[in-house]
């Protein structure tokens, strides 16, 4: 366990510097007025969305299901079933209860309440995210506006509309809670499994996470603040969890039902 996480460990270290360095930037809005930026970085920002997030630990636990070419069902439907829990139990915990308590406005909400001259208070009040949608809708539609200008570019209408689905509180990123658990939990499991995964397979999923990470800020949706948090709230998770044994455990109760299949 501990030559593992001493291969991920400096590389998260590294990473949630990288994160908090997005402090001495100014990246909010960035891709808002550019057609073909807004279009990537919603791409990469959907990776780490809901339903981006199943897709990946569906197919990681496909993937480590595989072993000597035959596919294992038990073992992948543990480390689903596992996976599954732990990303579904940090979600509902990020969202209804940590975003609950601190109630911090995301940027684009504030933003389009000064521009559209609505009440956040107001808005806010509406318990469901589909609520306040239908509400920015109609403040929206009674301005009569074709667009939406912020400060001297005109906001690109893929990126006003994902705005109007992002309404819940802001802090801490869910996205980057989830991309910055899920490099750690997946770099750990795939140097458990794999002997031809290295550091460099690390890295490369942390390059993810930190993009999924940033998108959120260049889309506007989030500050600096939520997504660093957020990325090492994500990852103090996975330590905890990788210490706990759990992986280990499923991984030597894998090994040993294949022995005793071969025997």
């Amino acid at each position: 366990m501990k030559s593992r996480v001493s291969i991920i460990l400096p590389i998260a270290i590294v990473s949630l510097i990288i994160v908090f360095a997005s402090f001495g930037v100014s990246l909010e809005y960035f891709s808002v007025s550019n057609k073909l930026m807004a279009q990537l970085w919603l791409g990469i920002t959907n990776i780490g969305g809901v339903a981006g997030s199943g897709i990946i630990l569906l197919l990681t636990a496909l993937f480590i299901s595989i072993i000597r070419g035959k596919f294992k069902w038990k073992y992948f439907l543990m480390i689903f079933v596992v996976f599954s829990g732990i990303f579904i139990g940090v979600a509902q915990i990020n969202e209804h209860f940590i975003k609950e308590q601190i109630k911090a406005p995301r940027p684009n909400i504030e933003w389009l309440s000064e521009f559209n001259k609505f009440s956040l208070e107001e808005m806010y009040s509406l318990h469901s995210k589909k609520e306040r949608t239908e509400y920015l809708k109609n403040v929206i539609a009674e301005t009569n506006q074709s667009s939406i200008v912020l400060g001297d570019m005109e906001v690109q209408p893929i990126i006003w509309k994902h705005w109007l689905k992002e309404t819940g509180y802001s802090f801490p990123s869910g996205h980057s809670v989830n991309a910055f658990l899920m490099a750690f939990l997946i770099s750990y499991i795939f140097l458990l499994r794999f002997s031809w995964f290295n550091k460099y397979g690390v890295v490369t999923i942390y390059l993810i996470a930190l993009l999924i990470a940033y998108s959120r800020v260049l889309l506007g949706v989030h500050t600096n603040l939520d997504i660093s948090l957020g990325a090492l709230w994500g990852t103090i998770i996975g330590i905890g969890i990788v210490y706990t044994g759990l992986f280990d455990y499923l991984d030597s109760k894998n090994q040993a039902n294949d022995k005793k299949y071969k025997s």
